[in-house]
């Protein structure tokens, strides 16, 4: 049996105050702690930390002043948390040895990516226009970062995202599949496969709940 609790896209920063991260370190350190006595395992899904918009050019230097700084990196040494990169740490991946992905066994596979593997556009594209959503947020253009994400949402619905990660998920073997990356909570069937994004928990606290004996999945907020 394996539970599992899965969050994402908390985007820690080395910045003070951070430009991201919306709770106190006491209150998440408190939900991380609910999570860890619920759950067997704590996945952390990816943009765990920020680095690709921040001041500092480098998202290898960026990923050291984080790690250095954050209240999180404890947990990154436990054997009940699992991190996976995403994007805007990719850096993590090679940098601390780290998974791209996750399999959960059991009657119905699940599969944990952070999901920019299904962007419409190259990494190569994407990393710029994060660092300009980071110098828009530090300017405190918070309506236009909406603005965007929301424009961002309507193109991925339109071009089929979730439904092109239900296909690819259910091709490669997965029941269930989990993804963050869009900061937008869902859980939907769709491609063949159950989808599920735990949202933003940089902003809010919620969680994808994983019990792959009792084959219960869902979303939740703490």
């Amino acid at each position: 049996m394996v539970t599992a609790a899965v969050i994402s896209d908390l985007h820690l920063s080395w910045e003070s105050p951070q430009p991201f991260f919306r709770h106190s370190e006491d209150k998440f350190a408190a939900f991380l702690s609910f999570l860890s006595l619920e759950f067997e395992q704590v996945v952390l899904l990816g943009d765990v930390f920020e680095c690709l918009a921040t001041p500092e050019r480098s998202p290898a230097r960026a990923l050291t002043k984080a790690l250095d700084r954050s209240f999180l990196a404890p947990y990154l040494h436990r054997a009940d948390f699992t991190y996976i990169p995403g994007n805007h740490d990719g850096v993590a991946a090679p940098a601390l040895g780290l998974p791209t992905e996750r399999w959960l066994p059991g009657e119905e596979p699940v599969l944990l990516q952070h999901g920019h593997q299904f962007d419409f556009w190259p990494a190569e594209v994407a990393a710029p226009i994060s660092f300009i959503g980071g110098v828009l947020q530090r300017g405190g253009l918070r309506k236009a970062i909406r603005f965007l994400r929301r424009a961002e949402d309507r193109f991925h619905r339109k071009m089929g995202r979730v439904e092109r990660v239900g296909v690819q998920a259910a091709e490669r073997g997965a029941a269930v599949v989990v993804n963050g990356h869009t900061h937008a909570k869902a859980e939907s069937q769709t491609g063949g496969a159950l989808y599920l994004n735990p949202g933003c928990a940089g902003t809010d606290l919620t969680f994808v709940a994983i019990d792959t004996d009792q084959r219960k999945y869902g979303v939740h907020e703490w």
